[in-house]
């Protein structure tokens, strides 16, 4: 385990890079030291071999074993567990310790660039001062004097060589200071034997002009001096008119910037540079680099940034913590490196820690979590041993568990189900000798049932044939009420002629006779048919009570039934599964009466429509007679215009109007007689029809007698099967 753990850290470890190989060389000797120990015994060797002895253990385990599962989740969950805590303080560690180092190195970085700043303003001060002061103005004024005599030039060189010098020993980082001309030619010089450089002299005098002022490292100076220098270059005009009357020119020792270099300190390897806007290395602790292109460019972004705090991959050097300042003075650039491998040597302690903690943790937890499995699967297994037993008829076992937790109360509850399956066998076995004893009464009631049956129907069929009868009668009586139909309808012919001829007689009035003589028809009519209508209404209603009352004896019939059906389907169920035949006699019995309560809903919804669409009827004519009011008053009315018409013509309306009254009083009754007869017609007919449903219904019920009695002899079948499954039990 050792190994492995060793080999995981090992191999995790070199994917992170090049930059990160030290941590698995200080992990490895821990780990050796661990594996050193075990061999040797002790204690900690006692641990490790007891760890293996548990690994072969865990090998001969069942992985479809309760026990197993649960050994194996508390192993794993302790190691995930103690692995993220570790980890998450590793990481919170290693970012804490990488914000303290990287803010305190850019503190330092911008410290270190403040010190630059007062070096780089003092040397652009002396430089300033030069180029204003008047013994240079003046000096300078008199050499590019061509009226000036040769020894004066001579002495006037000579002041200046003199002037420099002491300028130049006033400081020991200055080397040189040079004037040239605007030609590139030497007018006066700090140092005795001075040889300059041409092509550099030409360069520093055009930047000077462009205001680039200051003068990177170079090797060989730019007055052919032995040591490496950097400088600053100035215009030096004349104060009166601004005319240019020269370069002056400061070089100083660039072992000055490394020793302020020097004294930054940025971790145990950290490394500090002075770089142009170039990137060129201006000064360095390593000499070598002046002058030249820094080896590990760094982006153009970091350089123009006054202040910059980044973590970056550079190159070869891997990933480093880059602090950086930018001079306002000259451009120059602070830059300041440290390895992020020493940032956090105090957080890998933290590692180390967790690695030695997650094989301490999977090893507490496999003793712990292997003791709690033993505890949980051998009751287990146990139970399942007695319930094996129980499978194959055994119902006098029990668990009697002592234990008072979760499978102590699993044990208990066991016991409790095996004693009450033990009772309900017993139970079962009484109720299956008391259901043979129903099967055989059922047998007996429905071979009645289909008898009285068979009987219903014959009568049906009886009243069948007297119904059929009844309505050829009630036809040829509906036919003999047509043909006086028809005489009448010859009759009132008659009378409309003799009518028309007393309308030629009375053609002065004839809109207002013949106007009154229809409206008093009309009206007659109307409310003897209105009267007729209200007293079939009432009959109508008086029949709507009988048959709803009719309705509610087969309602209690269908619960009466509706409750036997279910009082069967208790038994049924009590009797277990070999009940199951009888429960679906008693479901079929509960449908056909579920069925007969349906129809009587049906019935009882289409009564409860007629009894208001009666009362909408009597309402109807209650409305009518104001409007018969009415009518009569303006008969009225018109009576008393035609009142002398009528004087006239009144023996002769008298006779007509009792012969009209007859035709009427004849028409009325054949009327009534052929409705009396359609009635008839019609009872018959539905008489018939209901018969005719009454047989098909005993037929029905005479098959269902059938069936009862099959279902019966099935039922008294299952009982016994029931029984013989009961008696394979022991208790």
């Amino acid at each position: 385990m050792i190994k492995s753990l060793y080999k995981s850290s090992q191999n995790h470890e070199f994917k992170r890079g090049a930059h990160t190989m030290w941590k698995v060389r200080r992990l490895r000797e821990p780990l050796k030291n661990l594996q050193q120990r075990i061999r040797r015994g002790g204690w900690l060797g006692k641990l490790g071999q007891g760890l293996i002895a548990l690994a072969g253990y865990i090998r001969q385990l069942s992985f479809k074993s309760m026990g197993t599962k649960f050994f194996l989740g508390f192993v794993v969950s302790n190691v995930i567990f103690v692995s993220i805590v570790g980890l998450f303080s590793y990481s919170i560690s290693r970012g804490i310790v990488h914000d303290k180092v990287a803010n305190a190195s850019n503190e330092t970085i911008k410290q270190a660039g403040g010190k630059f700043d007062l070096l780089f303003a003092q040397y652009g001060q002396m430089a300033t001062e030069l180029t204003i002061d008047t013994v240079v103005q003046e000096d300078l004024t008199k050499l590019m004097s061509s009226r000036t005599a040769e020894y004066d030039k001579i002495q006037t060189k000579d002041a200046l060589h003199d002037f420099l010098s002491r300028k130049s020993n006033a400081d020991k980082s200055i080397t040189n200071i040079t004037i040239v001309s605007m030609n590139g030619e030497k007018m006066a010089t700090s140092q005795d034997r001075i040889n300059l450089n041409p092509q550099i002299v030409d360069k520093v005098i055009a930047d000077a002009q462009a205001g680039k002022e200051w003068l990177i490292t170079a090797t060989a100076s730019y007055t052919e001096s032995t040591e490496p220098t950097f400088g600053i270059a100035k215009v030096v005009s004349d104060i009166q008119n601004g005319d240019p009357l020269g370069v002056c020119m400061i070089e100083f020792r660039t072992s000055s910037l490394a020793e302020e270099i020097g004294k930054i300190t940025l971790g145990d390897s950290g490394k500090v540079y002075l770089l142009s806007s170039e990137q060129a290395v201006i000064a360095s602790v390593n000499k070598a680099e002046w002058s030249l292109p820094y080896a590990n460019p760094l982006p153009g972004d970091f350089m123009t940034a006054d202040n910059s705090n980044k973590t970056l991959e550079i190159g070869a050097l891997g990933e480093m913590l880059v602090q950086s300042y930018k001079s306002p003075i000259n451009g120059w650039v602070i830059v300041g490196m440290t390895p992020m491998a020493e940032l956090v040597n105090a957080a890998d302690r933290i590692l180390l820690v967790t690695i030695n903690s997650l094989w301490i943790a999977a090893l507490s937890a496999a003793i712990i979590g292997f003791l709690m499995a033993r505890r949980i699967s051998r009751p287990l297994a146990a139970l399942s041993d007695l319930m094996s037993r129980g499978e194959s008829g055994d119902l006098n076992i029990r668990a009697n568990f002592k234990r008072q937790d979760e499978i102590g109360v699993l044990g208990a509850s066991f016991d409790r189900m095996m004693a009450q399956i033990q009772l309900l066998v017993q139970e079962t076995s009484q109720s299956v000798i008391e259901l043979h004893g129903k099967a055989q009464e059922i047998m007996s009631a429905s071979k009645a049932t289909a008898t009285s049956a068979r009987e219903i129907a014959i009568s049906t069929e009886e009243i069948a044939k007297g119904a059929a009868g009844l309505s050829y009668e009630a036809d040829l009586g509906n036919r003999l009420s047509m043909e006086l139909g028809r005489n009448m309808n010859l009759l009132k012919k008659s009378n409309d002629e003799m009518s028309g001829s007393a309308a030629e007689v009375q053609r002065a009035s004839e809109q207002g006779a013949t106007f009154m003589s229809k409206l008093t028809q009309n009206s007659t009519n109307t409310e003897t048919q209105i009267r007729l209508m209200g007293g079939n209404v009432t009959k109508l209603k008086n029949s709507t009570s009988s048959i709803q009352k009719i309705l509610d004896v087969l309602t209690a019939m269908t619960k009466q039934t509706n409750i036997l059906s279910l009082n069967a389907s208790i038994e049924a169920s009590r009797s277990g599964a070999a009940g199951k035949g009888f429960m679906v006699i008693a479901e079929e019995i509960r449908k056909l009466a579920e069925q007969s309560k349906k129809s009587i809903d049906l019935v009882g919804g289409i009564i409860d429509q007629i009894h208001e669409e009666v009362d909408l009827t009597l309402t109807s004519i209650q409305a009518v007679f104001p409007v018969f009011e009415d009518q009569v008053q303006a008969v009225r009315d018109t009576e008393h215009i035609f009142s002398q018409v009528e004087t006239r013509m009144e023996g002769f309306i008298h006779l007509l109007g009792t012969v009209t009254t007859s035709i009427q009083h004849l028409d009325e009754s054949q009327h009534a007689l052929r409705t009396a007869m359609t009635n008839v017609s019609m009872v018959a007919q539905e008489s018939s029809a209901s018969s005719q449903e009454v047989a098909s219904l005993c037929e029905e019920q005479l098959n269902v007698g059938n069936q009862l009695e099959e279902l019966s002899e099935k039922l008294d079948y299952l009982s016994l099967s029931l029984k013989k499954s009961v008696d394979k039990f022991t208790y």
